[in-house]
């Protein structure tokens, strides 16, 4: 399969996933597991990527 995306030079692609994590933590940290859920749910609505995942569709 062809890469259909060209790199993006200085991107640095576990650093992000880092910062990501670290802001969805920070955010998340005090939730119940219900809260968890309810914020997860809410948010793979917006995501294009994870509407595709047939994993998580059982979820919605």
């Amino acid at each position: 399969m062809k890469n259909q995306f060209k790199p993006i030079p200085g991107f640095k692609c576990v650093e992000f996933k880092h910062e990501i994590q670290k802001k969805i933590y920070e955010k998340t940290k005090k939730m119940s597991t219900e809260q968890l859920v309810d914020y997860f749910k809410k948010n793979s609505k917006k995501d294009p990527l994870f509407n595709k995942m047939k994993f998580f569709q059982k979820l919605k």
